[in-house]
C-alpha cells in the first residue's frame, strides 16, 4: 500500500515539477533584461514614441523609433533606440559592468533610461511598449526614477492600451521615484502596455511583467507540494 501511495506521489510530483516549469518559463518580462537595441520590435517589447500626446490622445500613435543612439554616439558605450533624424528623444542602455556618467545622467549598469527632449516636452511621449503574447491574467511592476540633473520632476504613466493605469510624478531632485503595481491585469491578446515618460528630462526605467497562473495550474502546484510533504514522511 506504501509503495504503491510512493508510486502516486512520484507521478504528481513529476507532474509537479512540469508545471512548475511551464510556470517559470516564459511568463516573466523584463523591460531592461530583455532590452534588444538592434531589434524594434524585439519579441513582445517595441520601442518609440507617441507622435502627439499620449495613448488616450486621438493623435498619440505610438511610432516606433527607427535610428539607434549610436549613430549620433559612436564613442559612447550606451545603446538603445532613437529616431533617424535626431537622438531625442530616445531609450538608452548601459550594457558595461561600469557606471557611465555624461550630460547630468548617470546610467548605472544595466540601467535603462528613457530620454526626451524639453522642445517635444508637450508633444512627446516616449518609453517602451510590452504587446500581450496570449490572454489571460497579468501582474505589472514598475518604478520611475528621476536621473538627470537639475532634477526636475518628471510626468510618467503606465497605460493599458488607451486606457490610462498610471499618472504620476518622479519628483523634484535625481533619484526621486514613483511606482506603479497591479497584482492582475486581465488582458486580450494583442493588448499593450505602454510605460511612458513625458517631459524634458531622463528617467530611469524599471518595469516587470508576469503572467498570473491560471487556477487549474496552481491547484496543481498546491497538489504537488503537499506530496512532496506526504513522500518526506515516508
Amino acid at each position: 500500500m506504501k509503495a504503491c501511495m510512493k508510486a502516486t506521489a512520484l507521478v504528481v510530483i513529476a507532474t509537479y515539477c512540469l508545471a512548475l516549469g511551464q510556470v517559470r518559463a516564459d511568463t516573466t518580462w523584463n523591460v531592461a533584461d530583455d532590452f534588444d537595441w538592434t531589434n524594434n520590435p524585439n519579441g513582445d517589447w517595441s520601442y518609440g514614441y507617441h507622435a502627439a500626446g499620449l495613448p488616450d490622445s486621438t493623435q498619440g500613435v505610438f511610432v516606433l523609433f527607427d535610428g539607434y543612439t549610436h549613430t549620433f554616439l559612436p564613442s559612447e558605450p550606451l545603446v538603445g533606440h532613437c529616431r533617424t533624424t535626431v537622438i531625442d528623444p530616445n531609450l538608452t542602455l548601459n550594457p558595461t559592468a561600469t557606471a557611465y556618467t555624461n550630460w547630468g545622467i548617470t546610467w548605472d549598469p544595466g540601467e535603462l533610461s528613457i530620454g526626451t527632449y524639453p522642445s517635444d516636452s508637450n508633444s512627446v511621449g516616449a518609453g517602451a511598449r510590452w504587446t500581450a503574447p496570449s490572454a489571460g491574467s497579468y501582474s505589472i511592476a514598475s518604478t520611475f526614477i528621476q536621473n538627470q540633473i537639475p532634477g526636475t520632476s518628471m510626468p510618467v504613466y503606465v497605460y493599458h492600451n488607451n486606457t490610462p493605469l498610471f499618472s504620476g510624478e518622479t519628483g523634484d531632485g535625481v533619484g526621486s521615484s514613483t511606482s506603479f503595481s497591479n497584482p492582475i491585469v486581465v488582458m486580450a491578446v494583442g493588448d499593450t502596455i505602454d510605460f511612458i515618460s513625458h517631459g524634458g528630462a531622463h528617467v530611469e526605467l524599471r518595469a516587470e511583467i508576469a503572467k498570473v497562473p491560471e487556477p487549474s495550474v496552481l491547484a496543481l502546484l498546491g497538489l504537488g507540494a503537499l506530496c512532496l510533504v506526504g513522500l518526506s514522511r515516508y
